[in-house]
């Protein structure tokens, strides 16, 4: 991203998710974590994150947690949810697909 002023789409507790005025690109910053994405890509991801069943999906983990690992655009980087994060984090991509079509809607000449 840019040095330029970002248009805030999510701003929850542990869920930053922006976009870059200049570049166009989406930046999803959980926690510690910052992943960047191309407007297309990121819609892709955020739907299947709607789209994802946390039952189904979870793994039960030696702290006796059921978890749903989340791959990312990195191979080598995961996200690891417990149920409420999930669902947490699905409510902030569907709220941030929903922004983005409005802020998108409102640049359009």
């Amino acid at each position: 991203m840019c040095k330029t002023q970002p248009v805030n789409l999510v701003e929850e507790h542990f869920i930053h998710i922006s976009m870059c005025k200049c570049c166009k690109r989406i930046g999803l910053h959980y926690t510690n974590l910052l992943c960047s994405f191309r407007i297309l890509e990121f819609k892709s991801f955020a739907s299947s994150i709607i789209k994802t069943n946390f039952n189904y999906n979870a793994v039960y983990f030696p702290d006796q947690t059921n978890r749903i690992i989340i791959s990312t655009c990195h191979q080598d980087i995961q996200f690891c949810f417990t149920e409420p994060e999930f669902y947490d984090f699905q409510h902030a991509m569907n709220e941030a697909l929903l922004m983005l079509e409005v802020h998108i809607a409102i640049q359009e000449p």
